[in-house]
C-alpha cells in the first residue's frame, strides 16, 4: 500500500524536466493532473473508486480549481486537499519531488531505498519466528 501511494504521489505526478524552476505554468499543471489521474485510475486499490477519483481531479482542474497555484508547493497543497476531501483517503497526497521521480525511474542496482530487503532486513528487532506445538494462544 505504501508503494502505491508513493508512486501515485510522485511518479504519477511530475514528469517535469526542470528541477530549478518552481513556477507552475498551465501546461505543467495540466500535464501533472493528467498523469495523476492516469496513475490513480490504473493503481488505486479499488478500481471503480480510482476511476471516480481520477475523473473528479480532472474535472476540478478543468473548472480552474488549481489555477491560482503559482508554485509547486501551492499546487501540491491544493491537489492534496482536493484528493483527500473527495476520496476520504488520508493516504493520498501530492508532492513535487523530481529527485524521487528520478530514483523511481532509475532504481539503484543495490536495491537501496524504501525496500526492506538485503542489508535493511537485518535491522529488524525480531530474530526468529516459529509455530510451537500445543500453543493455543
Amino acid at each position: 500500500m505504501r508503494i502505491l501511494h508513493l508512486l501515485i504521489s510522485t511518479l504519477a505526478l511530475f514528469n517535469v524536466q526542470s528541477t530549478t524552476a518552481q513556477e507552475v505554468t498551465a501546461e505543467k499543471r495540466n500535464d501533472a493532473i493528467k498523469n495523476i489521474a492516469k496513475y490513480i485510475a490504473a493503481n488505486y486499490v479499488n478500481a471503480e473508486k480510482g476511476g471516480q477519483i481520477a475523473s473528479h481531479i480532472q474535472s476540478a482542474n478543468f473548472k480552474g480549481q488549481f489555477d491560482k497555484a503559482t508554485t509547486w508547493k501551492e499546487f501540491d497543497e491544493g491537489v492534496t486537499k482536493e484528493l483527500r476531501t473527495f476520496a476520504s483517503d488520508g493516504h493520498l497526497y501530492v508532492r513535487h519531488d523530481p529527485e524521487v521521480v528520478r530514483e523511481l525511474k532509475n532504481p539503484s542496482p543495490q536495491g537501496e531505498g524504501q525496500n526492506l530487503t538485503g542489508n535493511n532486513a537485518s535491522k529488524s528487532p525480531v530474530a526468529e519466528s516459529k509455530v510451537i506445538d500445543n500453543n493455543i494462544g
